[in-house]
């Protein structure tokens, strides 16, 4: 059975590959867009590629 992506899964996705690519906590954080860095590390700390992500 395949399953539908929402718009949640969506958003999800494109955090992920944002936080997986060449962009800065900040830049993720600003695109998404959360309040502050922490939001964007609490949602995205499971994901290898956060520690990738750039400070500043």
């Amino acid at each position: 059975m395949r399953q539908q992506m929402g718009l949640h899964s969506l958003r999800h996705l494109y955090g992920s590959l944002l936080a997986d690519g060449a962009y800065s906590l900040a830049d993720v954080t600003r695109r998404m867009p959360h309040k502050n860095n922490t939001t964007t590390l609490d949602i995205y700390t499971h994901l290898d590629s956060v520690t990738r992500c750039k400070p500043g």
